[in-house]
C-alpha cells in the first residue's frame, strides 16, 4: 500500500512490545522493563539508520521534528543498523497526560501524528506514512539500559552460535564431549592433573545430592524479558524510575543481555546470578552474607549483610544489585508483594538465588509426603523458578544436575552448551574436560 502524505522518508509507528498501545503505560514492570533492541525505558525514541542520521547531522539522543500530514512530535533518536536509510519508526504508547502516575509525562504520543482513516471510520490506519524530519538542536533525555559503545559482545564469547551446517555434521547425539561445538564449554586441563584426580586448588564444594543449576538456550531465547518481569513479581523487586536507571542502579536480578555482531546478527543471552562453585563474591565477604549451600546454591543472608559490596565488585557476572535507598510500594502495589520473599531494605546487596523459597516449598512438599530419602524428581523442577516458568519459548531449564537422566544434565552435555568467561575459573560445572 502506498504510504500516503508528503515527506522525504517512510514513518513506521509501531506498538510497543510492553506498553502495547499505551494501555500498559501505567505498568511500572512495563516501563522499567528495557526494550529488547534499543534498550530505552521510561521514554518514547526515534529509531533511524547511521546513514540517515549522519545525513541529518544528528547523534545518539539528539532531538529531532517528526512532521506529517496530521502533525508533528519532537523526539530523541537511537541510531540502529537494521533499518533503511529512508525509514524510521516509532513506538506507541507514550505521551500520556491523564492516565496515572507511571504513565503521565513520559515520552510522546505517536497517535498524534497519525491521519484518521479517509473512509469516515475514525480509524487510524495502520500503514507507512510519509514524513519529514529536522534536526531540533537540543539533547533529549534518553536512559538505555544496553551500552551505546558494546553492542557486541567484542570477542568474548558472550554470545555464541553455531551455524546450521556445523550443527548438522556433529549433531548433539554425536557430540564427543559437551561443548565440542563452541570449543569453551570447560577451562582446558592438563591430562596429568585430570589423571591424579586434582581438579583445582580449591576442591569444588560437596553436593552429595542435589546441585541445583539452569541452562539458557539462546538459540530458542526471543527477548522478550517475561523472565525479568517474574522476577521482579515473585522476588518482591523495587521500581527504581528513569532517573536511578540512568545512574545504573536498576534492581532486576535478571537482565536480556542484547549483543549485535558486525554481520548484523542479534543474540539474546539471559544473564543471572551463575551460582558459582568458585565464587569470588563469597571468598571477600568479610560476614559471610553470601556463602555456598550445600545444594549447589549461592545463597544469601540479608539480615547479615553490612553492605560494603566487597561482593559486587568481585562478580565478573555483574549479576548483584545493592539497595541505595528503602525503596516503597504505595497502594495498592504492596499487595502485590510476596509473603515468601522479605523486603530488602537501604544498604543490602541482593541477588538470584533461583527462587530458593520455591525450591524449598517442593522440597518440604515431599518430605510432607513421607519422602524423606527420596530426592525430588527432575520433571517437578525444570520449570521452578519464576524466569524459567513464564518464558514462552521455554529456553530456560532448571534442574538438579545430579540426575543425569534429567533434562538438565541431558543440556550441559550438549554439543552446543558453552559457559560464559571460563577463564575465570569460577568452575560451575560438575565435570571437567581436557
Amino acid at each position: 500500500q502506498p504510504a500516503g502524505g508528503a515527506g522525504e522518508g517512510y514513518l513506521f509507528v509501531h506498538s510497543h512490545p510492553f506498553r502495547r498501545d499505551g494501555r500498559y503505560a501505567n505498568q511500572p514492570w512495563a516501563q522499567e522493563t528495557p526494550d529488547p533492541l534499543t534498550g530505552q525505558v521510561w521514554d518514547s525514541w526515534l529509531e533511524m539508520s547511521p546513514g540517515l542520521a549522519s545525513k541529518l547531522g544528528v547523534a545518539y539522543n539528539d532531538v529531532v521534528e517528526v512532521s506529517t500530514e496530521a502533525g508533528k512530535v519532537e523526539v530523541a533518536v537511537h541510531i540502529l543498523h537494521h533499518l533503511r536509510d529512508d525509514v524510521v519508526a516509532l513506538a506507541l504508547g507514550q505521551g500520556h497526560t491523564a492516565s496515572g502516575r507511571y504513565a503521565d509525562g513520559y515520552g510522546v504520543n505517536a497517535f498524534s501524528i497519525l491521519p484518521l482513516a479517509k473512509d469516515g471510520a475514525g480509524a487510524v490506519p495502520w500503514s507507512p506514512l510519509k514524513a519529514s524530519l529536522r534536526k531540533v538542536g537540543r539533547a533529549g533525555d534518553l536512559v538505555t539500559a544496553f551500552s551505546l559503545f558494546g553492542t557486541s559482545d567484542e570477542d568474548r564469547n558472550f554470545g555464541v552460535s553455531v551455524s546450521a551446517e556445523k550443527l548438522a555434521k556433529v549433531g548433539d547425539a554425536e557430540a564427543h564431549h559437551p561443548g565440542e561445538l563452541t570449543g569453551i564449554a570447560h577451562l582446558p586441563m592438563d591430562k596429568r592433573l585430570v589423571e591424579q584426580g586434582i581438579s583445582d586448588f580449591y576442591g569444588l564444594p560437596d553436593h552429595p545430592t542435589y546441585r541445583f543449576g539452569m541452562t539458557v538456550d539462546t538459540n530458542a531465547c526471543t527477548g522478550c524479558g517475561a523472565c525479568a518481569v517474574a522476577c521482579y513479581a515473585e522476588n518482591n523487586l523495587p521500581i527504581v524510575g528513569k532517573k536511578k536507571v540512568a545512574e545504573g542502579r536498576e534492581m532486576g536480578w535478571l537482565r536480556v543481555n542484547r549483543y549485535i555482531e558486525d554481520d548484523g546478527d542479534i543474540h539474546f543471552v539471559p544473564m543471572m546470578c551463575q551460582q558459582c562453585g568458585h565464587a569470588g563474591c563469597e571468598n571477600v565477604c568479610p560476614v559471610l552474607a553470601t556463602y555456598h549451600t550445600i545444594d549447589g546454591l549461592n545463597a544469601m543472608v540479608y539480615n547479615r549483610c553490612v553492605g560494603t559490596r566487597y561482593c559486587s565488585n568481585a562478580c565478573p557476572y555483574t549479576a548483584r544489585r545493592f539497595n541505595f535507598h528503602t525503596y516503597a510500594w504505595p497502594e495498592p502495589f504492596n499487595l502485590q508483594l510476596n509473603p515468601d520473599v522479605m523486603v530488602r531494605e537501604m544498604g543490602v546487596m541482593e541477588k538470584c538465588t533461583f527462587c530458593v523459597q520455591r525450591i524449598r516449598s517442593v522440597k518440604s512438599a515431599y518430605k510432607d509426603g513421607g519422602n524423606f530419602t527420596r530426592t525430588v524428581p527432575s520433571e517437578a523442577l525444570e520449570q521452578l523458578p519464576a524466569c524459567a516458568e513464564a518464558c514462552p519459548s521455554q529456553a530456560l531449564t532448571f534442574g538438579n544436575l545430579k540426575d543425569e537422566q534429567g533434562r538438565i544434565a541431558r543440556s550441559r552435555k550438549s554439543a552446543r552448551s558453552y559457559e560464559i568467561l571460563p577463564e575465570l575459573n569460577s568452575f560451575r560445572s560438575e565435570e571437567r574436560r581436557v
